[in-house]
């Protein structure tokens, strides 16, 4: 019973004490000097703004010639470079768009919302074209020429004294 009656006391003693610790310590900022308050108020915010200027760099490469190349080259070069644009994964008209409005939206591109759809359309037909470009020829499943295979000669185990010299031997041919 003994030890019960120390449970209680416990669970009902410590919300009394936190609430009196509470209300102390809310009192304490109004028991301070309020002329200190006062002055550090009326300096203003501890934080303090600068205006930063950024300059990004410049290209002389343009997007090539088509239907909404004057569109990219006027709105995408301001951030990009066309080449940067160009080496993208060729992406559908949808993901365009959506990149699209991600850099009108979140990073401010000065696009009006009704040009999103033809820019999209635009950079969808460049960078398949680009992408088929890059594309390298694969070779024929069926080659006219038989291939010669050489065998690679078996391993041989070598001693450790001898180590340094094999591998210089080795690399030497």
């Amino acid at each position: 019973m003994n030890l019960s009656l120390r449970t209680v006391a416990l669970i009902s003693g410590i919300p009394i004490l936190l609430g009196v610790a509470l209300a102390s310590g809310l009192a304490w900022p109004r028991a301070m000097d309020s002329d200190i308050a006062l002055e550090e108020a009326a300096r203003g915010p501890v934080q303090r703004w600068v205006k930063v200027s950024v300059e990004l760099p410049t290209s002389k490469t343009l997007f090539p010639p088509g239907e909404g190349a004057d569109l990219a080259n006027g709105q995408c070069l301001i951030c990009h470079s066309a080449g940067m644009i160009l080496r993208q994964p060729p992406l559908t008209q949808d993901e365009w768009a959506a990149e699209i409005n991600k850099m009108r939206i979140s990073f401010g591109a000065p696009l009006p919302a009704d040009q999103v759809a033809a820019l999209a359309r635009y950079l969808r037909s460049v960078s398949s074209a680009t992408a088929q470009a890059r594309k390298p020829a694969r070779a024929s499943p069926h080659p006219t020429q038989p291939v010669e295979v050489q065998p690679k000669p078996a391993a041989t185990a070598i001693p450790p004294s001898q180590g340094p010299r094999a591998f210089a031997r080795l690399n030497a041919e």
